[in-house]
């Protein structure tokens, strides 16, 4: 993992073995974006609150991507790539695509472009 804020590259310098990080949800539930709620929800389950003293006002998963033949391929285009269009080298009909229940994103194309929503888990 790249550390991307200067939180995480102090978090990150001393190469722990082991460092998990998550987004802190439970599983099929959305981003928990108070501090108080995730000492209610997760209290339990982790050793340690990593904690900060702004709102969520709108949550966002991070990108998952992973480098082939010098070419990105995504497993979540999240934060950091929407809502950024992905161009294509023709032009489609304008379509609005929804996901499934779980784990999706929308999506609609105009011209040559398509746009994403961040992942909405």
């Amino acid at each position: 993992m790249l550390p991307y804020t200067p939180l995480h590259y102090l978090l990150l310098k001393d190469n722990f073995i082991a460092l998990i990080m998550t987004s802190g949800n439970i599983t099929d539930q959305p981003i928990i974006g108070d501090n108080l709620e995730a000492f209610e929800k997760l209290d339990r389950i982790v050793d340690f609150f990593l904690l900060y003293n702004r709102d969520i006002f709108n949550r966002c998963d991070d990108s998952v991507v992973k480098f082939i033949n010098d070419d990105n391929v995504f497993f979540r285009r999240s934060r950091g790539y929407v809502p950024y269009p992905i161009i294509l080298d023709f032009k489609l009909k304008e379509v609005l695509a929804l996901g499934g229940e779980l784990k999706n994103t929308i999506s609609f194309s105009k011209e040559n472009y398509i746009f994403l929503s961040q992942y909405l888990g």
